[in-house]
């Protein structure tokens, strides 16, 4: 796979979706600590932590270019559809009830 030239890499677009989907996720694991919400203040935090929804759809757009016949890739997307709609419901509730947006990130004492 190393060897691949680069003109040969980038017909493989799945590749690039998924890397795209890592550059994501790697601000979010390195920020997913109580002192990193601390220093970032829990507004900041959770506009960073929003990336989550484009990572899961690029991660989708990773497995489903390559055509995968397999089940496993179709139950993590079922699943992370799932708690996607779960959290914009939630969202959603929370501004009719009158609350604003998204819940603030609990800061421990």
């Amino acid at each position: 796979m190393w060897d691949m030239s680069f003109p040969r890499f980038l017909r493989r677009r799945y590749i690039l979706w998924g890397i795209a989907a890592l550059y994501l996720l790697i601000p979010l694991a390195l920020t997913s600590t109580q002192a990193s919400l601390l220093r970032m203040g829990p507004e900041r935090w959770r506009r960073l932590h929003l990336a989550v929804f484009p990572a899961l759809a690029f991660t989708l757009i990773h497995y489903a270019l390559p055509g995968y016949s397999g089940a496993y890739w179709r139950i993590y997307a079922l699943l992370g559809l799932l708690l996607a709609g779960w959290r914009v419901v939630q969202v959603l509730e929370r501004r009719r009830q009158g609350g604003g947006g998204a819940r603030e990130p609990e800061l421990a004492a």
